[in-house]
C-alpha cells in the first residue's frame, strides 16, 4: 500500500508557504462530488480505474507466444505511449536487455538515423512490433508503423500481420494538495523526487502525464523531473534557495533488495560509514534533503512504497492517474484531451499534404514567409 505524508506541506513545517487543515477541509465538498463523478465513470476516459479488475490471461497469452517465437520488440509510440513502458522497463528489469529476451526497443521519435541504428541491430524475422497510439493516427508512430510493415512485408510476405500487435489503449488529498499549493501559494513547478535510479523513467512518464493532463486554459504545474540523490547535487541549490515556486514529492523505498555494505578500509575521514550500507545512505540522504527544504520554507510531500516490483509500480501508476483525474476535475477542466498537442499535429499534417489540413498548410506557409523577412536574426 502507498503511504501519502504531507507533514512537510502544512504552515506548522513551513510557515507561510505551506497549507492549513481549513484549506484542506474547504475542498471536501467538491472532492466529494468528484469522487461520486469518477465512481460513476462520468468520462470515458475513466476505464483506467477498471484496470486492477481487468482479466490479463489473453494479454499472458499474447506475451508468451512473443516470448516463444520472437528474439526482438519493437514498439512504437510517442509520449506516453513510449514513456509508461520504458518507465515500467527501467523499474522492473534495469539493463534488461543485456541478459534477456525477447530484446526490447523503443522508437519514440521519428529521427530517421535512430530507427536505422535499430533496424540494424534487429532481425525482423524475428521481431515482434507493438504499435501505441491512443487516436490511432498520431502522425509520428504511424509513420514509423508504415516504415515497419513494408520491411516486415519483404521479410514475412503475406504472414507479415501476425508480427505487429495494435491495441486500444489511482489520491484525493494529493491531488487537493497540489492544487491548493498553486492557486492559494502559487507553487507552480511540480518536481518529483524518487530516490531510485530504476524510478528516473517513472519521474519522466510523471512530467508528461501532468503537463499534457493539466496544462490548459493557463492552468496547471509545470512538472520537473528529478532522481535522488543524483540531483540534490545539480538541483537542490536552487530549490532551497531559489524562487518560492515548487512542491517537492518524494518517493521513499522502504526495500531495495539486496543491500552493499560499505566497506572499512580504515581511511578515518570516512570511519564514521563503517557497518552503514548503501540502502541506509540513500534513505539518509532522502531524509536529510527533506529536512533541508522544510526549514526552507519550501512544501514537500513524501510517498512510501515498500518495494519496486510489479505490483507497486502498478499502484504507483494508478495512484499518480487519479491525482491527476482529480486535480483536472479541480481545475474544472477537461484532464483528458490535449487541444494544445493536437494543434501541433494538424499543423504537420498540413506540412506533409494530409487531405483535409489544406487551411493549416496555408498558415505554415504565412508564417514561413514571416520568418524569412524577420529582422532579428544574427548569423
Amino acid at each position: 500500500m502507498i503511504t501519502l505524508d504531507f507533514t512537510n506541506s502544512m504552515s506548522e513545517a513551513v510557515g507561510a508557504n505551506g497549507l492549513n487543515s481549513h484549506n484542506i477541509n474547504a475542498l471536501k465538498g467538491r472532492l466529494k462530488m468528484i469522487h461520486d463523478d469518477m465512481s460513476q465513470r462520468c468520462l470515458p476516459e475513466l476505464y483506467f480505474l477498471d484496470l486492477p479488475d481487468q482479466d490479463t490471461r489473453e494479454i499472458n497469452t499474447v506475451a508468451d507466444g512473443i516470448k516463444k517465437n520472437s528474439r526482438y520488440f519493437l514498439l512504437l509510440g510517442i509520449g506516453g505511449s513510449a514513456l509508461g513502458p520504458r518507465a515500467l522497463i527501467e523499474a522492473l528489469k534495469p539493463f534488461y536487455n543485456m541478459s534477456n529476451s525477447p530484446k526490447i526497443f523503443i522508437y519514440d521519435n521519428v529521427d530517421p538515423a535512430t530507427l536505422k541504428s535499430i533496424l540494424s541491430i534487429i532481425d525482423l524475422k524475428k521481431t515482434t512490433v507493438n504499435v501505441v497510439t491512443k487516436s490511432g493516427s498520431t502522425v509520428e508512430t504511424m509513420s514509423s508503423f508504415l516504415i515497419l510493415m513494408n520491411a516486415l512485408k519483404k521479410v514475412h510476405g503475406r504472414s507479415y500481420a501476425k508480427h505487429i500487435i495494435v491495441w486500444k489503449n489511482p489520491a484525493y488529498m494529493c491531488g487537493a494538495l497540489m492544487y491548493l499549493l498553486k492557486e492559494e501559494k502559487r507553487k507552480s513547478i511540480s518536481v518529483l523526487l524518487p530516490y531510485s535510479d530504476r524510478l528516473k523513467a517513472f519521474s519522466e512518464w510523471y512530467c508528461q502525464l501532468w503537463a499534457e493532463s493539466l496544462g490548459k486554459n493557463s492552468k496547471g504545474q509545470t512538472p520537473y523531473p528529478s532522481v535522488g540523490t543524483t540531483d540534490q547535487h545539480s538541483q537542490l541549490q536552487m530549490w532551497m534557495d531559489g524562487p518560492k515556486d515548487k512542491v517537492i514529492t518524494f518517493i521513499d523505498i522502504k526495500n531495495y533488495g539486496d543491500d552493499i555494505s560499505i566497506n572499512d578500509e580504515n581511511i578515518k575521514p570516512l570511519s564514521y560509514l563503517k557497518d552503514h550500507t548503501l540502502g541506509e545512505l540513500i534513505r539518509a540522504e532522502r531524509e536529510g534533503t527533506e529536512l533541508a527544504l522544510a526549514k526552507a520554507g519550501v512544501p514537500s510531500m513524501r510517498l512510501t512504497i515498500k518495494e519496486i516490483n510489479g505490483y507497486y509500480m502498478g499502484q504507483l501508476i494508478l495512484f499518480f492517474e487519479l491525482v491527476t483525474a482529480a486535480t483536472g476535475m479541480l481545475y474544472e477542466i477537461n484532464p483528458f484531451n490535449q487541444p494544445g498537442v493536437e494543434e501541433g499535429k494538424n499543423l504537420t499534417y498540413g506540412i506533409m499534404g494530409r487531405k483535409g489540413y489544406e487551411d493549416k498548410k496555408k498558415e505554415v506557409m504565412e508564417y514561413r514567409r514571416k520568418m524569412k523577412k524577420s529582422k532579428y536574426k544574427i548569423n
